[in-house]
C-alpha cells in the first residue's frame, strides 16, 4: 500500500487536518519482472589496423512487466500498479572505424549505428482510446499487443469543412464533426496507428582531423524511424487571452482555403472538444527523422616530449560547441522534433586541460 499525505484545504469538512490518498492498493499477486538477454557479436580489424569494427546482435525478452494501468473507477482508483505485459526487443549495434590518412595530417572516421525494435507480445489489460491518445506525451507505457511499447496514435482526419473550416473526423465510417462521440467511443481499433514514439535507428558519424598539435572533431548524429505529435493553434487558450501559435496566420478564413490549409477556422466561442479532437488528430502527427550537427571540438595540445620548456607532461587548450542545429529533417514543422516545448540550447565552452 502506498499513499500520499497532505493537509486538507480550508474548504474541506475538517480543514487543516492531515489526510491521505491511496496511490496503489496492496497487490498480493504482484510478481518480479523476469528479463532474459541473448547477444552475440564479433570484432574485426584489418591487418594494418586502419580498419576496425564491432557488430553485435541482441534479443531481450521481458515477462511480467510492472507498470501502471487503468481500472474501473468503481474500485476507488483510476490506475494501479501491477504485472500487465510481456515484450520482445531485438536489435543490432555496429561500430566502424577508418583511419583514412596517417601522415603529418591525420583523418579518422568513426561510424555508430544502432537499430532497436520492440514488440509487445502479451498484454493482460485492455487499453482505452483515450489512454493511447495521451500515451505520446506520457512517460508511462500503454502496451498494445503487436505494437511497440511506446507508440503514437491519433484520431482519423477527414479534412476541413469547406463551408465553416471546422475540423472533421470519422465516426462509424462517416465524416463527422460530432467531436464528443468521436473522442469517447475511440478504441485501439478505430484510432490511426503511426508507429514508434522512440527512434528505432540512431547513431552518429564523427570525423577527427589532426595537424601539428591541432585537433578538430565534428560529430553528426541521426535519429530515424519514429513519430511525434507537433503543436498547433489552441483556440481554447487563445480565446482566454493566452499566447497563441504561428499556425493562426494560416487558419481557414474563407471557402476554398481548405484546398491549401489544414488549420481550422477560429470558432466564435471556446469549444474544448473541437480543440481536443484537432490537437490529437492524424494531421498533426509528423515523422521525427532528422540529422543533427551535434558538436564540434577544436583543440591545440603540447607535450613535454616536443616542448622541453613545458613544466607539465602535456597541456591542451580547447573549445567546444554542442547542439548546433539540424542539417535535415523529414518534417516541414518549423520546430525541432525533439524539442517541441522549448528551443534547444546551443552551448559553448572553452577549457584548459593539464596533465602533470
Amino acid at each position: 500500500l502506498t499513499a500520499s499525505y497532505y493537509n486538507q484545504p480550508n474548504y474541506a469538512y475538517i480543514p487543516n487536518m492531515p489526510a491521505a490518498t491511496v496511490q496503489n492498493p496492496p497487490n498480493p499477486g504482484l510478481r518480479w519482472e523476469k528479463v532474459g538477454i541473448t547477444n552475440t557479436g564479433v570484432d574485426f580489424e584489418s591487418k594494418s589496423g586502419r580498419w576496425t569494427g564491432t557488430f553485435e546482435y541482441f534479443v531481450k525478452k521481458g515477462e511480467d512487466l510492472i507498470g501502471q494501468y487503468e481500472v474501473p473507477l468503481a474500485n476507488g482508483l483510476s490506475r494501479v500498479t501491477g504485472n500487465y505485459a510481456q515484450i520482445r526487443t531485438y536489435g543490432i549495434d555496429l561500430i566502424l572505424g577508418a583511419l583514412w590518412i596517417d601522415r603529418n595530417v591525420t583523418w579518422k572516421s568513426d561510424f555508430f549505428l544502432s537499430q532497436v525494435k520492440d514488440e509487445v507480445t502479451r498484454v493482460d489489460v485492455s487499453q482505452t482510446g483515450s489512454s493511447l491518445i495521451n500515451a505520446v506525451t506520457s512517460a508511462i507505457p500503454f502496451p498494445v499487443e503487436g505494437k511497440p511499447l511506446f507508440s503514437v496514435y491519433s484520431y482519423e482526419w477527414a479534412g476541413l469543412n469547406p463551408d465553416t473550416g471546422n475540423p472533421r473526423g470519422i465516426l462509424d465510417g462517416e465524416v463527422s464533426e460530432d467531436y464528443i462521440p468521436i473522442i469517447t467511443t475511440a478504441t485501439p481499433e478505430t484510432l490511426v496507428y503511426h508507429g514508434s514514439a522512440r527512434p528505432t535507428v540512431f547513431g552518429s558519424l564523427r570525423n577527427t582531423l589532426g595537424w601539428k598539435g591541432f585537433n578538430l572533431s565534428v560529430n553528426i548524429s541521426y535519429r530515424l524511424g519514429y513519430y511525434y505529435r507537433r503543436r498547433s493553434i489552441d483556440y481554447s487558450s487563445l480565446l482566454r487571452g493566452q499566447i497563441g501559435h504561428g499556425d493562426y496566420e494560416n487558419r481557414w478564413s474563407n471557402p476554398g482555403d481548405e484546398l491549401h490549409t489544414e488549420i481550422p477556422s477560429m470558432p466564435a466561442s471556446i469549444s474544448s472538444t473541437r480543440n481536443l479532437f484537432y490537437a490529437n488528430s492524424a494531421v498533426l502527427v509528423e515523422k521525427g527523422d532528422h540529422i543533427r550537427l551535434q558538436d564540434i571540438r577544436l583543440g591545440y595540445s603540447l607535450g613535454k616530449a616536443e616542448s622541453k620548456w613545458l613544466p607539465f607532461r602535456s597541456t591542451e587548450l580547447y573549445g567546444y560547441a554542442n547542439n548546433l542545429g539540424i542539417l535535415w529533417k523529414a518534417s516541414d514543422d518549423s520546430l525541432d522534433p525533439d524539442f517541441q516545448t522549448a528551443k534547444p540550447l546551443t552551448s559553448f565552452a572553452i577549457g584548459l586541460k593539464i596533465d602533470f
